[in-house]
């Protein structure tokens, strides 16, 4: 919607130009589109070149234990990303990774998340998705990321001192 303005903005500043013949609307409308070109190259740039790994420390729990999975985040272009969100749809209760990030030019981050077990089921963690924009706040774009896992709680079990078997 933003850009949609400024598209609009410099619009107005090119007819205006036409009609009163000031260099200065003109050149204010080149700078205008130059300003979303940059600016949606830059948010374009800024998803490029990321690798997303998802290790599970063990994809079997119980009722009161803590999952725990790592989430790896790598930058393999030369050019740094000033911020990058990491946005989980994971389906498990209390289960919440999102997170932003700095990436330096060939760098990796790493993040550990623990997530209490609360419920028995069947949980899949992900997919993933990242999003990024432009310093101005102009675009934001999103890319979907298949990083999904799949994590079975049980119910918690209960020591029984007193249970003998019959006939033993």
């Amino acid at each position: 919607m933003k850009a949609l303005g400024i598209l609009l903005l410099a619009l107005l500043c090119f007819v205006v130009a036409q009609g009163t013949s000031i260099p200065l609307f003109l050149i204010l409308c080149y700078l205008l589109l130059a300003l979303l070109v940059l600016a949606y190259l830059w948010s374009w740039a800024n998803l490029q070149g990321i690798t997303v790994q998802r290790q599970i420390g063990t994809r079997r729990a119980q009722v009161g234990e803590e999952a725990r999975e790592r989430v790896i985040i790598d930058n393999t272009w030369p050019l740094p990303k000033l911020w990058v969100e990491v946005q989980d749809h994971s389906d498990m209760p209390l289960h919440a990774t999102g997170f932003v990030a700095y990436l330096p030019r060939y760098e990796r981050r790493r993040w550990t998340i623990r997530t209490p077990c609360t419920m028995r089921g069947k949980w899949t963690l992900g997919p993933l998705t990242l999003h990024s924009g432009d310093p101005f706040g102009i675009f934001k774009l999103e890319r979907p990321v298949d990083a999904t896992a799949d994590l079975i709680v049980y119910p918690a079990t209960v020591n029984l001192p007193e249970f003998r078997l019959p006939g033993i």
